[in-house]
């Protein structure tokens, strides 16, 4: 089976850099087509000469800047790298979209183009957060929606518990929703409502209560939900904590002899510590709820974290997680 991914050659702060050689690294693997779209002449310039003839490139010279406002404008016009990867979906000519682009306009235009789940009213990115427990947890919102409703909630606790299924093999994953206490009287009007309506549906979600900050990266739960304004200070704040202690870390080694001889010991598992915490390694998030597959990186991602969300799209179509989801949010409406 051979995986077809379009990518956004123009999307993100290294863009056509990081974008195209992130696609030539995960085309190592020859169970993968990659379209990339793009200025030609610009993507060919990052190529190295053995892949020239294996990725199809889609000629656009108009796409969407980091800077930019959503508009009925931009809505409207088709020609753009993030409206022609997300068209190759719908028309099934690609099995997923990837862009490190303008996320505001990415998310919009992916509801325009493809439209959502049966049941499902807003969509949301989930992100995987490393644990102290070795697992990940599914943690969604992290930035699509920053206004949202309880019910809203409930979907992305349902999607959440699917995700956790079919990429994580979790049989009944557990669902947490992120308050500033464990009592169901703790938080605002909306967590507390939250609070309620997961109570009261515990059929469709195995919802074990709240989860406090500090409790994040300890694996309570398998699936995380918040808001998307929460969400992404959550995502930010712990990528920026990680990058500090790093730098800490690595100072203090640097002091004296001894410190340096134990950061040489101890290289291998600092190593494996940085894979486990460094956002490349799983290279973006999944926008759950609109009906196509499309993954979202970071602006600054670099080409190894762009290679890892294609492969992490790639194991998505493989694993049938859009037919997943479909089956969950249509079971809601009967």
């Amino acid at each position: 089976m051979v995986v077809k991914i379009a990518v956004d050659a123009m999307g993100g702060d290294n863009a056509p850099a990081a974008p195209v050689k992130g696609a030539q690294m995960a085309a190592a693997d020859d169970t993968l087509h990659i379209t990339l779209a793009g200025v030609e002449k610009q993507i060919e310039e990052f190529l190295l000469p053995e892949f020239k003839g294996r990725f199809t490139l889609c000629h656009r010279e108009s796409f969407v800047n980091m800077a930019d406002k959503v508009s009925l404008s931009l809505l409207r016009d088709r020609e753009t790298t993030m409206a022609r990867i997300l068209s190759l979906v719908k028309e099934r000519i690609a099995d997923a979209a990837l862009s490190a682009g303008n996320t505001a306009a990415f998310v919009t235009l992916a509801i325009s183009h493809l439209g959502l789940l049966p049941g499902i009213e807003r969509p949301a990115i989930a992100v995987l957060l490393p644990t102290t427990s070795g697992c990940y947890t599914v943690t969604l919102d992290v930035g699509a929606n920053t206004a949202v409703k309880p019910v809203h909630l409930l979907q992305y606790g349902m999607m959440g518990s699917g995700y956790a299924r079919v990429m994580l093999d979790v049989e009944r994953p557990t669902v947490g929703l992120l308050n500033v206490g464990e009592e169901p009287t703790k938080g605002d009007e909306l967590r507390r409502e939250t609070f309620r309506l997961f109570q009261k549906h515990q059929g469709l979600v195995n919802f074990v209560g709240n989860v406090e900050g500090q409790d994040i990266f300890q694996g309570k739960v398998n699936v995380l939900v918040c808001d998307g304004f929460t969400g992404n200070i959550i995502l930010k704040a712990s990528e920026g904590l990680f990058r500090s202690f790093r730098s800490i870390l690595r100072r203090e080694l640097s002091r004296n002899f001894i410190g340096r001889l134990g950061g040489f010991m101890l290289r291998s598992h600092f190593r494996e510590f940085a894979r486990r915490c460094d956002y490349a390694d799983y290279g973006g998030g999944i926008l759950l709820g609109v009906n196509g597959l499309v993954i979202i990186s970071h602006g600054r991602s670099s080409p190894r974290a762009i290679a890892n969300a294609i492969r992490q799209g790639k194991r998505a179509v493989e694993r049938k997680l859009l037919e997943s989801l479909s089956r969950i949010t249509e079971s809601t409406l009967t």
